[in-house]
């Protein structure tokens, strides 16, 4: 059948077919159990029998081309992109930490990608709290070929695999299979997410990934920034909402900016407009630079994406942010008083 001719053509070195090996065998087990359903006189039983056999194959067969599209999209496209080996922050930023995070600081990041294996090379220890199955399978396969990072790298999967605040909602995995998602799932799901917790003596956590909204609240919100970590990385500051729940830390962190430079690559969605913004705790804020940061008190308002919102109505969705936690119970009693400063 098609599936022993397609892991013919996979290009790669010995040591990537190697680690796909175990997946062909399980490719080629489903097979058979197929090729035994399908034969006459598999079908006996009775009707409740037929229909357990019918539902296997179906969903044998509906699971193949999967697995082999997300091999395929990760030979053809990520290896290579995660070989870049650049976080997607704005050029400024990326420059700054790689000056002053080191081999020493241990890192927790929401959201995987090319900043993963970044940071691995960069720091000492690193756990990425990722939503995606995808990612997790590129990422492990990427890493698998790299010893050296993957004995630094910790991975934690909860798919919570949606973004609200883009269009469309869910991702690609999920959109596929709406039927399972009802709210109670949804609910589960961010809650398991947020749940995690950074490991302990973590130093670096960085913001990106899955529900960033909602990430960020909690930490803005509770307080839970003045707890430990030394530098939070908090990227799309251009964002109002973003950058308004960015506002409710910095009392307790020195509020470093980020605009895109010369040679950042920016999505097309973002009209050229993308900030990074970095937070240091003042004790460690005396050791480093400001660099390329945008002055103490530049107005923000030229970097930032329009979005048509206004000041109630901001004030409104931070508020939002913070309702939407307390309904999961994931939010210890604040004691910053109300989040949208009124």
């Amino acid at each position: 059948m098609y599936i022993g001719n397609f892991f013919k053509r996979l290009r790669g070195d010995a040591q990537l077919r190697a680690e796909i090996a175990p997946l062909r065998q399980t490719l080629h087990e489903l097979e058979q159990q197929v090729e035994a359903l399908s034969a006459p006189g598999a079908m006996q039983g009775g009707k409740a029998a037929e229909s357990q056999q019918l539902s296997v194959v179906a969903g044998q067969k509906a699971s193949q081309p999967y697995l082999a599209a997300v091999l395929k999209r990760y030979q053809n496209n990520f290896r290579s992109w995660l070989d870049m080996d650049a976080p997607w922050y704005t050029g400024p930023a990326t420059r700054w930490l790689e000056q002053h995070v080191n081999a020493d600081d241990r890192v927790f990041e929401y959201g995987s990608g090319r900043s993963t294996v970044w940071w691995c090379r960069l720091a000492g220890e690193v756990t990425t709290l990722e939503a995606s199955p995808e990612w997790i399978a590129f990422l492990n396969f990427y890493m698998a070929e790299r010893p050296e990072l993957m004995a630094k790298l910790h991975t934690i999967h909860v798919p919570a695999d949606w973004n609200p605040e883009f269009d469309g909602g869910v991702k690609r995995y999920w959109g596929r299979r709406r039927d399972h998602i009802t709210p109670e799932t949804i609910a589960t799901l961010e809650r398991r997410y947020l749940e995690v917790d950074v490991p302990p003596a973590t130093s670096v956590v960085a913001f990106d990934g899955s529900i960033r909204s909602l990430t960020m609240a909690r930490w803005a919100i509770d307080g839970r920034g003045a707890r430990g970590a030394d530098i939070l990385v908090v990227d799309n500051t251009e964002k109002r909402a973003m950058s308004s729940l960015c506002s409710l830390i910095e009392p307790d962190y020195v509020r470093l900016d980020f605009a895109f430079g010369p040679g950042d690559v920016i999505p097309e969605g973002q009209k050229g407009k993308h900030v990074t913004s970095i937070f240091v705790s003042h004790e460690r804020m005396e050791r480093c630079e400001r660099g390329e940061a945008l002055p103490d008190g530049t107005d923000l308002t030229p970097h930032m994406m329009s979005d048509a919102m206004t000041d109630d109505q901001l004030a409104a969705k931070v508020r939002g942010y913070e309702e939407r936690l307390r309904r999961l119970g994931v939010l210890a009693e604040s004691e910053r008083g109300d989040p949208s400063g009124q």
